[in-house]
């Protein structure tokens, strides 16, 4: 697992001011990243070098407790990147604004930084104005629906007479309890009968402000069979022979 990463900006002429915010953006995220994953975790445990001939910015460290934090930079630019509306995980609005400064570093007409790349070894993450457009969206703190669907057990099952069920669903990307609202009787039955069993929810899904899922007004269930259900390996190879 690599022990360290850096970032390259590219472009016809990189100011003191553009280094700098750069520098500063880049190094936040590091260091952000990584106490949110350690409360032991120290900015000292990252030396900060710089290549000859070149524009890069690379943070070492010799703790191989965290080569974790370079990889949760990785996902969580590559997640911004992609328009995902929630704060990534290991991230916190800190950490997303750190990576929006950085991207803000690139400017449109190509006259100064024109790309900047995350890398440890091989290149992680290309920054874009995708990154600014979504940090923007969560950072703002603008709440949204979406249809979508939740996967995860049902922990807990809430009911009280002239009010609808309430079942929480552990989600396994966010960890978070979300609360389900069936518009169906029958998928009220279901989820009933499914207590701590492995559901899909489909509906539409209300996000927080920071852009995970609080709720769902659900239109399907569909309800995993447990691992003991499944046939084994030796009976699936039993049918095909």
């Amino acid at each position: 697992m690599s022990n360290s990463i850096h970032v390259k900006l590219d472009g016809p002429k990189l100011t003191p001011d553009r280094f700098i915010k750069a520098a500063q953006a880049f190094l936040a995220l590091v260091t952000g990243v990584s106490k949110n994953l350690s409360e032991k975790a120290q900015d000292d445990e990252w030396a900060v070098e710089t290549e000859k001939g070149s524009v890069i910015i690379r943070a070492r460290t010799e703790n191989p407790d965290r080569a974790v934090v370079i990889h949760a930079i990785g996902r969580g630019v590559r997640a911004l990147n992609s328009g995902v509306r929630s704060v990534p995980e290991s991230f916190t609005k800190e950490e997303v604004k750190a990576a929006r400064d950085l991207a803000a570093v690139i400017d449109g007409g190509g006259k100064f930084v024109t790309t900047i790349s995350l890398a440890n070894g091989e290149v992680m993450a290309d920054l874009s104005p995708a990154v600014i457009k979504t940090a923007d969206f969560i950072l703002s703190g603008e709440k949204y629906e979406a249809f979508g669907s939740i996967e995860g057990r049902i922990e807990t099952l809430n009911s009280r007479e002239a009010y609808p069920l309430a079942c929480y669903v552990s989600e396994v990307h966010y960890k978070r309890q979300v609360v389900c609202h069936f518009n169906k009787k029958e998928d009220e039955e279901r989820a009933i009968a499914a207590f701590r069993r492995r559901v899909l929810v489909y509906g539409l899904i209300h996000y927080a402000a920071e852009g995970y899922p609080t709720s769902v007004d659900a239109d399907t269930l569909r309800i995993f069979p447990e691992e003991s259900d499944l046939p084994t390996l030796e009976q699936i190879q039993a049918i095909y022979r």
